[in-house]
């Protein structure tokens, strides 16, 4: 599993990952109305960039930094069989929101930045947003700002519901390369 530590930086507490041929995140609960707060801020660093990063692949879906929105499934989201039974399963196990629809903002190699691309495993349910990729500075802080409402609509093509949780992940697991990110600041606000 990716390493997660609050470590010092300055007067500020960040989570550092290390992640080496690793994957695993910390999910954080959350009840957000989106209209009312629909801007999602935080701010990142990255030891470097993972070069066999593609996310259009499986093989390739890694990241040095990601941000995941989680939302309740939506009850008008297309479902095939598999998906039906996979959401049955998920109700069991996770209550109410069966398997959530969710939002990765990434730091990825290869593609340009503002691309959205459905997930090489979830294609039905989540959505990868590159936000930074190898044109961006490793080891210098960047702060975001997304309208995560506005995402969420070109995403899915409706309006979003609650925000149920947020998570940041850092993971190495299909290139088997190495990587250490930094977050920061997580926080929503009005528009």
């Amino acid at each position: 599993m990716t390493t997660y530590r609050l470590v010092k930086e300055g007067n500020a507490t960040i989570v550092r990952a290390i992640s080496s041929a690793q994957s695993s995140g910390w999910i954080r609960p959350v009840s957000v109305d989106p209209k009312e707060y629909p801007i999602l801020q935080w701010r990142w660093k990255i030891s470097n960039v993972i070069q066999k990063s593609d996310v259009r692949k499986r093989s390739g879906d890694d990241y040095a930094a990601r941000i995941f929105l989680l939302f309740p499934a939506a009850p008008t989201q297309p479902k095939s069989l598999f998906v039906s039974f996979r959401n049955k399963v998920a109700t069991l196990l996770f209550g109410q929101y069966g398997f959530p629809q969710a939002i990765n903002y990434v730091w990825e190699n290869k593609t340009p930045r503002g691309t959205f691309v459905p997930s090489a495993y979830y294609p039905d349910s989540v959505v990868m947003l590159v936000v930074r990729n190898h044109q961006d500075p490793p080891n210098t802080w960047i702060t975001e700002q997304r309208n995560f409402y506005e995402d969420y609509r070109k995403a899915f093509g409706q309006d979003p519901p609650r925000l149920a949780g947020c998570a940041i992940l850092t993971d190495t697991d299909n290139t088997r390369e190495s990587v250490t990110a930094y977050y920061g600041d997580i926080l929503v606000k009005k528009k």
